[in-house]
Parts: C-alpha cells; structure tokens; sequence
C-alpha cells in the first residue's frame, strides 16, 4: 500500500497574522494601551458596554421565561410538597389526616401510587366507599408488581370485612372457674 500523491499548492494566499486595521471600525491606528487589534476610540467602547446588544437580550429573555415559569409552577410545586407530606402521614399510619389530605389532592394527582394510598387511607380510616370507589377507577390501567400486590391486598381486606359482616358473631358461653384449692 502507497501513501497518496501530496495536495498541489493553494492559490489562495495565506492571511497574515497580525492585522494591519481596527477589527471593529477600520482604523489604521491602534491604541498603544492594549493588545487587542482595535484603536483608541472602539477600546474605550469595548469598556463602557463589554456585552453586545443581543447578549443582553437574550439573557433578558432568558430571565423572563424563568420567572414565568416558576410563577405558573408554583402551585403544583406546593401541590407536590402536600402530597409528600400527606404520603409521609400514611406511612406513619395516620390514617384520619392522610385520608383528609388525600380527598383535596385527588383532583391534581390522579395517578396510580397516588389512587392505591387515598384507597389505604380511606379503608383504615373507615371510609370504605371512597375508598372502594379509588380502587375501581384503578380498572384497566397498566401497573407495577408492587401496585398490583398493594391492589389485591386491599381487595382481600374488603373480602374478608365482607365474610365478617355476613356471618354473625357466636357469643362465647360463660365459663365456671372455680378457685382452686389447696388440700391442707
């Protein structure tokens, strides 16, 4: 294998390294204060305003997107801090206040976690039929093993307080306890 034929020479002359006029206005005069290739008069400009017009601009731009958008997310960030204090109560099994915080969150947060702890909060705190109505909005949607073992266990504890209901409770016949006694 050869190594290619070298490139013939450029016609086009190279640029010479230092430039022999004011890179901003044209000038053939440098300024003697600075390094920079411009003259006296575009240096004292390049001082007083050191940023373009359009870098100003656009982090002027930039600034006001932020605030707009911190502004319109302020109160689903506060809606997300609820939900993580209400979650926080359900798993220190406060099931009154969770239940209570959970009711105002269900029209913001309606996904699928969220549904499974307002369906735990309702059915520990004895609201079993908003309890019961979270869990069949929960038809049909995609979930994860945790979710779905978290679904059948509520399900199963619906079951079993329905089986409690239907079968009456045997009242426990007293009991004689005699004292016992010690032969002297």
């Amino acid at each position: 294998m050869s190594l290619p034929p070298p490139l013939p020479p450029s016609s086009v002359p190279e640029p010479d390294t230092a430039p022999n006029a004011c890179v901003n206005c044209g000038s053939i005069r440098f300024s003697t204060q600075t390094k920079l290739p411009v003259c006296e008069p575009c240096r004292a400009s390049l001082i007083k305003h050191p940023f373009p017009f359009w870098v100003k601009l656009t982090s002027a731009t930039v600034v006001v997107l932020l605030l707009s958008s911190l502004s319109l997310s302020r109160e689903r960030f506060h809606a997300a801090l609820h939900l993580a204090t209400t979650k926080k109560m359900a798993k220190q099994e406060r099931w009154d206040e969770a239940y209570e915080n959970f009711r105002g969150l269900m029209a913001v947060h309606s996904d699928t976690e969220t549904l499974l702890d307002y369906a735990e909060a309702g059915f520990n705190s004895g609201h079993k039929r908003e309890a019961a109505q979270a869990l069949t909005t929960l038809s049909g949607r995609r979930v994860s093993k945790d979710e779905e073992r978290r679904y059948n266990t509520l399900i199963y504890q619906f079951q079993l307080e329905q089986q409690q209901q239907r079968q009456p409770v045997m009242p426990l016949a007293p009991v004689n306890v005699s004292p016992i006694r010690l032969n002297p």
